[in-house]
């Protein structure tokens, strides 16, 4: 079982989120913007976390620079999410972090499968080597 952090301003995207990880055995716990999803890192120990892209006062960008700088949070696997294409801009998402995106509407089972793999990574954060070329270290699931 894994815990989860979810990072949405959005609060039913983020309890469906929350609800299909819980569906699946994982612990899920969200928040509704990037400074209480830092508040959440600080206090507590998460497997994994999960951040919008488009949130106010601090966009998901924003919050996986702030994340990528928590010592204990420097290779913890880190999904973008968004319900915009082009927010999903995979050298942006490289260049701040993120190792995973997913374009809403999320699909359940792709959703939960992702975080499973990436997880069970342990440390590594990335699914894959980035010098391996033939599989991309960025994950994109639609």
């Amino acid at each position: 079982m894994a815990k989860i952090l979810i990072v949405d301003d959005s609060p039913d995207e983020a309890e469906m989120l929350v609800v299909f990880l819980k569906l699946a055995g994982h612990h899920a716990i969200a928040a509704e913007s990037g400074a209480d999803g830092l508040d959440a890192l600080r206090t507590e120990q998460f497997d994994a976390v999960i951040s919008d892209i488009r949130m106010p006062f601090m966009d998901g960008y924003q919050f996986a620079r702030a994340m990528r700088r928590l010592p204990a949070y420097a290779k913890t696997p880190l999904v973008a999410i968004s319900a915009y294409e082009r927010d999903l801009n995979r050298e942006g998402h490289l260049q701040v972090g993120f190792d995973a995106r997913l374009s809403k509407p999320i699909d359940a089972v792709k959703f939960v499968d992702l975080v499973e793999r990436m997880v069970s990574h342990g440390d590594s954060g990335r699914l894959c080597n980035s010098e391996q070329t033939a599989n991309p270290p960025f994950a994109e699931i639609r």
